[in-house]
């Protein structure tokens, strides 16, 4: 939970603490429960937000996270097109196995 009161949505697997872990970034409270996609990229993550109002769709962040030092080195944003989530054939990004 961060000082605001807002409850972290993102975990991490540390493998030297042998755990699993609240993550040390957060992002905007408003989108903190609104995340469509996460894509892992090697040394960065990459997390999509999205947001509707009213049935359209409006333009959220997209967060750039360094995979060693768990800070948002990053932002963009885009527009959700889909209300469904995104998933690379062979790999569940939702379940905390593979992810």
């Amino acid at each position: 939970m961060n000082k605001d009161g807002v409850v972290n949505n993102n975990f991490i697997v540390d493998v030297q603490a042998q755990t699993v872990r609240e993550a040390n970034f957060f992002f905007d409270p408003k989108y903190n429960d609104y995340q469509i996609d996460y894509l892992y990229l090697g040394p960065i993550s990459m997390f999509r937000t999205f947001y509707f109002n009213e049935g359209k769709a409006e333009k959220t962040p997209v967060y750039y996270v360094n995979n060693e030092t768990e800070q948002i080195i990053t932002e963009d944003k885009w527009e959700c097109s889909y209300r469904t989530k995104y998933f690379v054939p062979g790999f569940d990004n939702s379940t905390l196995i593979e992810s």
